[in-house]
């Protein structure tokens, strides 16, 4: 009996290895606006492994990601290209949403100087 439990063990392995998930965020600003052409990037290490761009609403989605740990990234043109730690991924759907900052600082409202007329 134990050496069939082994034996079944070793056979739902490949399984769980090839167990895929997907991942769903939005990106949005520090206003909490919707950030469209955004791009998304997933990376284990140094390998890239598959990216996606924000539709206008901000949303964007990487389907059959494999189980496992990654880290993720968000840039775009005039924005601060942001890298977050990791994320773990399983066999069903995991949210992460993102704010990215603009590269220019806000700028300071200027008071204008009124005059007596």
């Amino acid at each position: 009996m134990k050496k069939l439990m082994i034996v079944l063990s070793l056979l739902a392995l490949p399984l769980t290895a090839l167990a895929e998930g997907r991942i769903l965020g939005r990106v949005v600003d520090q206003n909490g606006d919707a950030q469209a052409e955004v791009t998304v990037r997933i990376a284990q290490g140094k390998t890239f492994w598959q990216g996606a761009i924000t539709n206008d609403a901000g949303f964007f989605r990487l389907e059959d990601v494999p189980a496992g740990e990654y880290s993720i990234a968000a840039y775009a043109k005039g924005k601060i290209r942001t890298w977050y730690g990791s994320i773990i991924t399983n066999d069903a759907t995991t949210r992460y949403d993102i704010e990215v900052h603009s590269l220019e600082p806000e700028k300071p409202e200027v008071a204008k100087k009124k005059t007596n007329e």
